[in-house]
């Protein structure tokens, strides 16, 4: 079983990660896959440069979808004109939405002990929520490095 993966959505998520990477102890360092999301992000050249400085035991691309990408989600997202309805709608939406997105997303989850997600709102939480893949959602910002 593998130890710790971080799915990274901007640059300052993979600061983020670096940072808390270079704070864990020897035991523990280089233990860990990085995933940069091509959704929100052009990460340009940072995977083979981040590659090169051998931080990360694997550093992997995602390739999760936006909602607006399947015309079929649209229907979910209309107002029924009552809560429960749109409850019962947006219920659907969610468990379809993961569904679609088995497609696109190839990274073995369950082979690790610890999955980090900074966006847990984008589709990958929505998946990991649906495929019950237990995973910590981080906050980039204040305290973010924990007992540093």
């Amino acid at each position: 079983m593998k130890e710790r993966i971080y799915i990274c959505h901007t640059y300052y998520h993979v600061y983020i990660t670096i940072l808390k990477e270079l704070a864990m102890s020897k035991v523990d360092y280089g233990k860990a896959t990085l995933v940069l999301s091509k959704m929100s992000n052009d990460f340009g050249e940072l995977k083979s440069r981040a590659e090169a400085v051998g931080l990360f035991e694997e550093i992997l691309e995602l390739d999760e979808k936006k909602d607006t990408f399947f015309p079929e989600l649209e229907k979910y997202k209309k107002d029924k004109g009552n809560i429960l309805f749109n409850m019962i709608s947006r219920i659907q939406y969610t468990k379809k939405f993961a569904k679609l997105q088995e497609k696109y997303i190839h990274i073995p989850f369950k082979e690790y002990k610890q999955i980090y997600v900074y966006c847990d709102a984008d589709p990958i939480g929505l998946y990991l929520n649906q495929k019950r893949i237990r995973y910590h959602a981080l906050e980039d910002g204040l305290n973010s490095l924990g007992e540093i």
